[in-house]
């Protein structure tokens, strides 16, 4: 196959998605009474469109249909790219010369995505850290089984995800399958098949009793998710059957792919006021948005570096070339040193003077398990932002940093919280000490609240996103 020629990823991947469709996700007439009252302002488009002021009811069914179109890492870096190009944006390609007063984006594998506006002058820098992979179940390079009768896709655990969750129900695939087309080059293309193809069964109570009160999980079978039953001497479909209809015409023979059994339930609010947000990958979707809505509706420095960075990998560990481990953010930081006019004569003057804010999402207090927590650092899922502190440096928040933080809430308006963990429960890490420690930036670990961490659906409410969206803008902004 040496013949072959190997089309790039960023040429083959269709950017452009369908005409963009603001969903009313479980609308009320009444719901102007009961939502915060936040606004969040600008002029960058939002969905698509260009808004001069972005209600909290906009900015919230934004977020679910980012959501809807980003069921992995792969699409969620599509979906962003498109949004910066239509703000402007314009891909830094190896080579080009970053100017003064320009905005560009870059992508690496295809799952990580930076974006930056370059000021008049560099003097300092704000760099959004997020991450856009979720746990999950991730399909083996030959999923394809039969037993029982049953046609099967096996699956590997990905990160490390609440597995219960995963029963009982319905799910598509989503990824991206590289493949030999008809004129004998290898492509790229991106999978997002929504609709019900396969479930994960749970086994009836009446034949193991025990699961009342123990659950125990053979990752190698039990999660094999079901298709249907095939008949004897029946042909065993292929992956290439399973997804005929979303594939390109011009396959000839799937080479390997990257694909993940994604739920096609919709993100629901819901409550008594319909102000909670029920989701799958709410970690870290939620991060990635309000990074980019932030950098997309602030306003320009002449000065200040804006930049927002979401990696791949961080829910294994981050340890990648395109992880938040890999010389990525710290390579790109050197580039524009070199290319811009800067105060700093060296580059480590100017890293000493750039904030990584490290956004993922939070602990909030389960109202039936608030004993998990520090008494005085449990925080309310409708209370806002969250600053993350670790005696350990699991999160690598200092007094400086934080006070950063306070520093743009009161300027935005806002209230933060602020979470440490019970001394007798060992505590999540995340980007913030990894890229902190490979970049030698100044870190600040902050998140939005969410109950059901790692579960295949999530819950925060919608005033801390809102909140998060005006923290980072303010941060962006006012950073001195």
């Amino acid at each position: 196959m040496s013949d072959l020629s190997i089309k790039y990823l960023r040429t083959s991947f269709q950017f452009i998605p369908d005409e963009y469709k603001i969903s009313n996700i479980n609308e009320r007439r009444d719901t102007q009474n009961i939502w915060p009252k936040q606004s969040f302002s600008g002029t960058s488009p939002l969905n698509g469109r260009v808004k001069q002021n972005h209600n909290a009811q906009e900015v919230i069914k934004d977020l679910c249909d980012f959501i809807e179109k980003s069921p992995t890492a792969l699409q969620a870096v599509q979906e962003s790219v498109f949004r910066l190009e239509q703000a402007g944006y314009k891909r830094l390609l190896p080579g080009m010369t970053v100017e003064a007063d320009k905005k560009y984006y870059q992508t690496i594998g295809n799952t990580s995505l930076l974006a930056f506006k370059t000021p008049k002058v560099l003097v300092k820098g704000v760099v959004l850290g997020a991450h856009c992979d979720s746990p999950g179940l991730k399909l083996k390079p030959d999923p394809i089984s039969v037993r029982n009768g049953q046609v099967l896709l096996r699956s590997e655990v990905y990160g490390g995800p609440i597995l219960s969750s995963y029963f009982n129900r319905e799910f598509g695939l989503a990824g991206q399958v590289a493949y030999i087309s008809t004129d004998g080059s290898v492509k790229m293309c991106s999978v997002n098949a929504k609709e019900a193809i396969a479930t994960v069964p749970h086994l009836a109570v009446h034949l193991n009793r025990e699961q009342k009160t123990k659950i125990d999980i053979k990752t190698q079978t039990h999660l094999d998710a079901l298709c249907g039953p095939i008949q004897e001497g029946e042909e065993v479909p292929t992956l290439a059957d399973i997804l005929a209809s979303h594939l390109p015409n011009d396959l000839e023979r799937i080479l390997n792919h990257e694909l993940f059994l994604v739920p096609i339930e919709k993100p629901a609010l819901i409550g008594l006021k319909k102000d909670m947000l029920a989701s799958p990958r709410l970690d870290n979707l939620l991060g990635l948005h309000a990074s980019l809505a932030a950098l997309l509706n602030s306003e320009d420095s002449d000065h200040v570096l804006q930049m927002m960075i979401s990696w791949d990998h961080e829910e294994v560990g981050s340890e990648s070339y395109k992880g938040a481990a890999s010389p990525w953010l710290e390579r790109v930081l050197h580039h524009i040193h070199r290319d811009l006019e800067s105060t700093h004569k060296d580059p480590q003057g100017f890293f000493e003077h750039v904030l990584l804010v490290s956004n993922d999402v939070a602990h909030a207090v389960h109202p039936s398990h608030s004993e998990r927590h520090d008494p005085k650092h449990g925080p309310k899922l409708d209370a806002g932002p969250v600053i993350k502190y670790n005696a350990n440096q699991r999160y690598a928040t200092d007094c400086q940093t934080a006070a950063f933080v306070h520093s743009a809430a009161i300027r935005a308006g806002i209230g933060v919280q602020e979470f440490v963990s019970n001394n007798e429960i060992s505590c999540g890490s995340t980007i913030g000490p990894i890229s902190a420690s490979k970049a030698g930036l100044a870190t600040v670990d902050i998140g939005t609240p969410v109950l059901s961490m790692h579960s295949l659906r999530e819950l925060t409410h919608v005033k801390s996103h809102l909140e998060m969206c005006q923290l980072l803008k303010s941060l962006l902004e006012q950073y001195s």
